[in-house]
């Protein structure tokens, strides 16, 4: 009798395994650079988001879906690692948990999995908790030394001034050369995942290496984000210094470049991408300006996501059309 090879759990030739298994690196490395900037909190926080995440997804895939293995495409452990990243690391960590299980139980089990769902289930999950747990979301802490754990319901915790904040409150704001080291290096209070500018370009470096073609997207939305905030600054030191501090300000480099892309709605082709990441940028550069209690590149990806499924079937409509027209 010829013994049957067993199976391997995880779905090594399968490209949503690759796509995951790339977003769950990039996320490890910048989770080992925001241990530094915010201490062991960040490790905490992650633990819970990705343990909820995989508990939530093994019980209701398994039992509700009937999966054999719904775990083997890492898309749980990606979605926890992307999630804390986008929180703070002194959020409470059920504010952590509460956006683990809507993105499992609301945004992917409804629909079967994550490419069935009609939104990025990080996206999401962060804009849900930003609704109800704002005073946490939005609350980031100005100074952690590296063994500390200090959520924003303690006493003892100290808030900071995000660069965000600046941008609102300040229209006078200029960089200098200290400032300009810290923007890069992360000095300024933010997420936990967020605010290193060089970690960011090294993980778009890796992921142009990898999936150079999902890229794209990301330049339409940030090329979208530069260009509208140069035609429109908000600060008085100058335009090109308005792009900059745009740019590096809240979670838009980091949803760029792990968060737009793993909507399942990104259409394909060239050009597409291009116009869906631009259409995403300039909504959340308009969400920066009116509404100050919701993470805005967050909110862009899953307005774009609703929106773009009409315009994409509107288009397939009007090609078979033409066709009928040609063959007639």
């Amino acid at each position: 009798m010829q013994q049957q090879k067993k199976e391997p759990f995880f779905a090594l030739g399968n490209p949503t395994f690759k796509h995951n298994l790339d977003t769950c690196l990039a996320s490890a490395f910048l989770l080992f650079a925001a241990v530094f900037k915010s201490g062991i909190a960040v490790i905490l926080q992650a633990a819970v988001c990705v343990s909820v995440c995989c508990l939530c997804e093994y019980f209701s895939f398994r039992f509700f879906l009937s999966l054999k293995k719904p775990l083997s495409q890492l898309g749980a452990v990606s979605t926890g690692l992307l999630i804390a990243l986008l929180l703070p690391s002194s959020a409470p960590l059920y504010v952590g948990a509460s956006a683990a299980c809507f993105a499992s139980l609301v945004c992917k089990l409804p629909f079967g999995s994550e490419k069935n769902s009609p939104f990025a289930p990080v996206a999401a999950a962060v804009c849900f908790v930003s609704l109800c747990f704002s005073q946490y979301v939005f609350s980031y802490p100005a100074q952690t030394e590296l063994s500390s754990v200090v959520f924003s319901d303690s006493p003892d915790f100290i808030a900071g001034t995000s660069l965000l904040d600046m941008l609102d409150k300040s229209a006078g704001l200029r960089l200098n050369t200290f400032s300009v080291t810290a923007l890069l290096s992360g000095s300024y209070p933010g997420a936990a995942g967020t605010g290193f500018i060089l970690v960011l370009l090294a993980v778009a470096l890796f992921l142009a290496l990898r999936r150079p073609e999902e890229l794209l997207v990301s330049g339409g939305f940030l090329i979208a984000c530069a260009v509208f905030a140069f035609l429109f600054p908000r600060i008085s030191a100058g335009r090109l210094i308005s792009v900059v501090m745009e740019l590096c300000a809240g979670s838009l480099i980091f949803v760029a470049l792990l968060v737009a892309n793993s909507s399942p709605t990104v259409p394909y082709g060239t050009a597409k991408k291009l116009i869906y990441g631009a259409t995403i940028g300039v909504v959340c550069m308009l969400l920066r300006r009116f509404f100050k209690s919701i993470d805005a590149p967050c909110l862009a990806v899953m307005i774009v996501s609703a929106v773009a499924p009409v315009f994409l079937n509107r288009s397939k409509k009007a090609r078979k059309k033409e066709k009928g027209r040609v063959s007639a």
